[in-house]
C-alpha cells in the first residue's frame, strides 16, 4: 500500500484507487461537537468550517482532526456537496432540566458547559432502525441503546 504524507494525499490515493468511473456525487462527515449552533445535517461551507473550529474548545481531541478530514475531502473533491453530521445534534432535544449542571449560570454560560450527549449518529440510527423493525414511529417508542466505546472500557446509554 501507499503512504500518505497528510490528508491530502491520502485522498488522492484513495481516490486513485476508486479509479476515473467513481461517481461520487457528495461526502458525509462526521463531526463529533456541534455545541448548540448545529442541531441537524448541515452543508460544509467556509462559514461552517470556520464554526467548526470555533467549537474546537469543546471537543479539542476530535473537533480539529475532523476538520483536517473535512478540508482534505473538499480540497479533493471541490465540485460536490459535503456534509456534517454532528453526534451532538441528536440529544439538542434535551430539557433545560436535563442539560444543565448545578453550577453557577454565569460560569456555564460563559464556558458553554451543559450536557451536549455524544455518539448521538449511533442512537439515531439504532434508535431508528428498532422502530422500523416494531412498526412504530420513533417518538412512539422507548427503547434503552447501548453503544458500547469499542476504545474504551465503558458503554453509553440512551432512554
Amino acid at each position: 500500500g501507499s503512504e500518505a504524507k497528510d490528508h491530502v494525499a491520502g485522498m488522492k490515493i484513495a481516490l486513485d484507487a476508486l479509479g476515473t468511473g467513481h461517481d461520487i456525487t457528495a461526502v458525509g462527515h462526521r463531526v463529533v461537537h456541534g455545541g448548540t449552533v448545529f442541531t441537524e445535517a448541515t452543508v460544509i461551507t467556509d462559514a461552517v468550517e470556520k464554526q467548526i473550529d470555533e467549537l474546537s474548545a469543546l471537543a479539542p481531541l476530535h473537533n480539529p482532526a475532523n476538520l483536517t478530514g473535512i478540508r482534505a475531502a473538499r480540497t479533493a473533491l471541490p465540485d460536490v456537496p459535503h456534509v456534517a453530521v454532528f453526534d451532538t445534534a441528536f440529544h439538542q432535544t434535551l430539557r433545560p432540566e436535563a442539560y444543565t449542571y448545578a453550577i453557577d449560570a454565569a460560569v456555564a454560560a460563559s464556558y458553554r458547559v451543559r450536557r451536549y450527549g455524544f455518539h448521538g449518529t449511533s442512537f439515531r440510527y439504532v434508535s431508528g432502525r428498532a422502530a422500523e423493525l416494531l412498526g412504530r414511529p420513533r417518538a412512539d417508542t422507548k427503547l434503552i441503546v447501548d453503544d458500547e466505546d469499542v476504545h474504551s472500557s465503558h458503554f453509553n446509554l440512551c432512554a
